[in-house]
């Protein structure tokens, strides 16, 4: 266990200090490109949580093989979820499909899941909610 886990839950170790820098890091990133190339807030929203799915599975891949099947499936549900919205052309199943994938972050956070850092699962839940208000809101 990390030492800063021995007083506090991994839920809000991750949603702490280091996941709201890591937010404002990857936030910056992701965001960005709506500001910089005239890519649309569709193509933008399907190509971030596919991208985020793809992010554990890099992480299982490097720390935990065990755990390469989950993320793999997670995977193969957004790109569902993007096919869907495709289909369907309804961007708030995107959204949703972030509000999901902010779920499984928290998943991993309250589970105390070793392969993720802390800071990244963090970041991910305040990113995911923020582009999926994004979407809905726009």
């Amino acid at each position: 266990m990390q030492p800063e886990m021995k007083s506090k839950s991994p839920l809000w170790v991750g949603l702490g200090s280091k996941g709201l820098l890591a937010t404002l890091i990857i936030g910056s990133a992701t965001f960005a490109p709506l500001l910089v190339t005239p890519i649309g807030k569709d193509i933008w929203s399907m190509i971030l949580l596919f991208v985020a799915t793809l992010v554990y599975v890099g992480f299982a891949v490097l720390n935990d093989h065990s755990k390469l099947w989950r993320t793999s499936i997670q995977t193969l549900v957004a790109i569902a979820v993007v096919l869907l919205a495709v289909i369907i052309d309804a961007q708030w199943v995107v959204a949703l499909g972030l509000v999901g994938h902010a779920i499984w972050d928290a998943f991993h956070l309250r589970r105390g899941q070793l392969y993720v850092p802390w800071w990244y699962a963090g970041a991910c839940i305040y990113v995911d909610l923020i582009a999926a208000a994004f979407l809905l809101l726009n």
